[in-house]
C-alpha cells in the first residue's frame, strides 16, 4: 500500500529514490551557476516530495544546514521556502477541496505516526530483548544478523557498541576532514554535505545496506579523504 502511493522511479525504492533526490538537490545548490540547473533542482525537489520519504527529506534538512556557510545556500534556502509556502497557501485558497484528496491525505497521515514509525518503535522492543541479560559479549560484539531500520540500532545489534563506536569514529573523522577543506575544494563541500545527509538518513533507513545509496555513501567518504585539488576548485 506504501509503495502503491509512493514514487520510486527506476530504483524500486522511495527511500532510494528519496535519497538520490537530495544528494542531486545538494550538489545542484552548491554548483548550480545557469537558470537551466536551478530549473532542474526544482523538479529534484518535485521528485522527492513524491516519494514521501521521511528520511530523505530530514537527510535534506541537514544537508542544507551544513552548507548555510555559503551566502547562495541561505539565500537559495530562504527563497525556496518563501515559494514554498506562497505556492501551498495559494493552491489551499484556490482549490479548498485539495486537502480532501485521497493521496494528499495519504501524504499527510504518512508523516504522522503511522505503521512504519509504530514498526520502529518495535525494534527498541527487539534491541531490549537482545541485551536483557546484560551479556557483556553480545552488548561488546553483537549477537546476529537481523534487519532492523535504524542503521544506529542495527549496528549495535549485529557488531555490538564496538562496531557502532568504530562507526561513529570513522564517520565523524571525515566529516572533521571534510568540513576542515570544504572552503579549499567543491569537491569536498559537496561530499561532506552528501555525508551528512546520508548519515542522518541512516537513522530512519538502513541505507549502508542498500544499493545504490551505500555506493554514494562510500563516494563521499573516498572523496573527502583525497587531497583537495586546484586552487580554482572553489565553491562559488
Amino acid at each position: 500500500m506504501g509503495f502503491y502511493n509512493r514514487y520510486g522511479s527506476i530504483f524500486g525504492s522511495p527511500n532510494d529514490y528519496g535519497m538520490f533526490c537530495t544528494l542531486f538537490i545538494i550538489g545542484l545548490l552548491a554548483c548550480a551557476r545557469k537558470w537551466s540547473h536551478w530549473f532542474l533542482l526544482m523538479f529534484m525537489l518535485c521528485g522527492l516530495v513524491l516519494t514521501l520519504s521521511r528520511s530523505a527529506f530530514a537527510g535534506l534538512l541537514a544537508g542544507i544546514c551544513s552548507f548555510l556557510y555559503l551566502r547562495r545556500v541561505r539565500v537559495s534556502a530562504l527563497v525556496g521556502l518563501l515559494l514554498l509556502v506562497t505556492a501551498a497557501s495559494l493552491l489551499v485558497w484556490k482549490f479548498p477541496d485539495l486537502l480532501g484528496f485521497e493521496q494528499v491525505q495519504y501524504a499527510l497521515a504518512h508523516f504522522d505516526v503511522d505503521s512504519s514509525a509504530i514498526s520502529r518503535l518495535n525494534e527498541l522492543q527487539v534491541f531490549q530483548n537482545r541485551f536483557r541479560n546484560f551479556d557483556l559479549g553480545p552488548l561488546l560484539l553483537g549477537t546476529d544478523y537481523l534487519h532492523i531500520e535504524s542503521w544506529y540500532l542495527a549496528l549495535v545489534v549485529r557488531t555490538g557498541t564496538l562496531g557502532l563506536l568504530l562507526w561513529a569514529v570513522i564517520m565523524g573523522a571525515t566529516v572533521v576532514r571534510g568540513l576542515h577543506y570544504r572552503n579549499l575544494s567543491q569537491a569536498h563541500g559537496v561530499a561532506v554535505s552528501a555525508l551528512v545527509s546520508l548519515c542522518v538518513g541512516s537513522a530512519f533507513i538502513p541505507y549502508p545496506d542498500t544499493f545504490p545509496t551505500n555506493f554514494y555513501l562510500w563516494l563521499a567518504v573516498g572523496t573527502i579523504w583525497m587531497p583537495p585539488n586546484r586552487e580554482d576548485d572553489e565553491l562559488p
